[in-house]
Protein backbone atom coordinates (compact mmCIF):
# COMPACT_ATOMS: atom_id res chain seq x y z
CA UNK A 1 0.00 0.00 0.00
CA UNK A 2 1.35 3.39 -1.08
CA UNK A 3 0.91 6.43 1.21
CA UNK A 4 -0.32 9.69 -0.15
CA UNK A 5 1.63 12.69 -0.95
CA UNK A 6 -0.31 14.26 2.44
CA UNK A 7 0.13 11.37 4.76
CA UNK A 8 4.22 11.39 3.69
CA UNK A 9 4.22 14.64 3.92
CA UNK A 10 2.56 14.58 7.55
CA UNK A 11 4.68 12.20 8.34
CA UNK A 12 8.06 13.69 7.54
CA UNK A 13 7.09 16.66 9.24
CA UNK A 14 6.25 15.12 12.45
CA UNK A 15 9.71 13.75 11.98
CA UNK A 16 11.35 16.58 11.69
CA UNK A 17 9.89 18.24 14.48
CA UNK A 18 10.77 15.36 16.52
CA UNK A 19 14.19 16.04 15.50
CA UNK A 20 13.84 19.88 15.92
CA UNK A 21 13.07 19.77 19.77
CA UNK A 22 15.19 16.84 20.43
CA UNK A 23 17.83 19.53 18.64
CA UNK A 24 16.49 22.24 20.53
CA UNK A 25 16.73 20.74 23.95
CA UNK A 26 20.79 21.20 23.83
CA UNK A 27 20.23 24.97 24.29
CA UNK A 28 23.70 26.08 24.09
CA UNK A 29 25.52 23.31 24.62
CA UNK A 30 27.45 22.33 21.79
CA UNK A 31 28.53 18.20 22.23
CA UNK A 32 28.95 15.95 19.56
CA UNK A 33 25.65 14.80 19.50
CA UNK A 34 23.82 18.05 18.52
CA UNK A 35 26.56 18.99 15.74
CA UNK A 36 25.74 15.45 14.27
CA UNK A 37 21.58 15.53 15.08
CA UNK A 38 22.03 19.00 13.00
CA UNK A 39 23.65 17.58 10.06
CA UNK A 40 21.28 15.21 10.01
CA UNK A 41 18.79 17.75 9.90
CA UNK A 42 20.29 19.41 7.28
CA UNK A 43 20.34 16.78 5.21
CA UNK A 44 16.64 15.46 5.88
CA UNK A 45 15.70 19.59 4.57
CA UNK A 46 17.50 18.63 1.44
CA UNK A 47 16.26 15.42 0.85
CA UNK A 48 12.92 16.94 1.17
CA UNK A 49 13.75 19.49 -0.88
CA UNK A 50 14.84 17.60 -3.77
CA UNK A 51 11.75 15.03 -3.69
CA UNK A 52 9.60 18.28 -3.67
CA UNK A 53 7.74 17.27 -0.80
CA UNK A 54 7.88 20.67 0.88
CA UNK A 55 9.50 24.40 0.10
CA UNK A 56 12.31 25.70 1.46
CA UNK A 57 9.52 28.70 2.80
CA UNK A 58 7.40 25.88 5.07
CA UNK A 59 10.67 24.55 5.97
CA UNK A 60 11.53 27.56 7.62
CA UNK A 61 8.09 28.66 8.87
CA UNK A 62 8.68 24.55 11.04
CA UNK A 63 11.55 25.93 12.30
CA UNK A 64 10.59 29.04 12.92
CA UNK A 65 7.73 27.78 15.09
CA UNK A 66 10.01 25.20 17.12
CA UNK A 67 12.38 27.57 17.67
CA UNK A 68 9.50 29.72 19.45
CA UNK A 69 8.14 26.46 21.03
CA UNK A 70 11.60 26.14 22.84
CA UNK A 71 13.22 29.59 23.37
CA UNK A 72 9.80 31.87 23.45
CA UNK A 73 11.80 33.91 20.97
CA UNK A 74 12.66 34.14 17.07
CA UNK A 75 15.99 32.70 15.99
CA UNK A 76 16.58 36.60 15.48
CA UNK A 77 15.89 37.60 18.74
CA UNK A 78 17.88 34.68 20.38
CA UNK A 79 20.98 35.73 17.96
CA UNK A 80 20.42 39.49 19.18
CA UNK A 81 20.45 38.10 23.08
CA UNK A 82 23.48 35.90 22.68
CA UNK A 83 25.24 39.01 21.38
CA UNK A 84 23.97 41.15 23.70
CA UNK A 85 24.44 38.87 26.64
CA UNK A 86 28.02 38.20 25.42
CA UNK A 87 28.60 41.95 26.04
CA UNK A 88 27.90 42.24 29.54
CA UNK A 89 29.52 39.76 31.14
CA UNK A 90 31.04 41.09 34.48
CA UNK A 91 34.81 40.63 34.48
CA UNK A 92 36.12 39.70 38.08
CA UNK A 93 39.32 41.80 38.62
CA UNK A 94 40.02 40.91 42.14
CA UNK A 95 42.19 37.96 41.21
CA UNK A 96 44.36 40.85 39.35
CA UNK A 97 44.85 42.48 42.96
CA UNK A 98 47.58 40.35 43.79
CA UNK A 99 51.03 40.97 42.03
CA UNK A 100 51.23 38.53 38.92
CA UNK A 101 53.72 36.41 40.82
CA UNK A 102 51.45 35.44 43.37
CA UNK A 103 48.48 35.08 40.95
CA UNK A 104 46.63 31.39 40.90
CA UNK A 105 48.51 30.58 44.11
CA UNK A 106 46.22 29.82 46.98
CA UNK A 107 45.87 33.03 49.28
CA UNK A 108 46.79 32.35 53.15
Amino acid sequence: MRLSETVRKELYLERLREKLIKLYSYGDAEPDARKRLGDQIDGYFEAAILMKMITKEALQAVIDDEHMKAFGMTLEERRIKKKLDQGSVEIDWESYDAPPNLRGKPRR
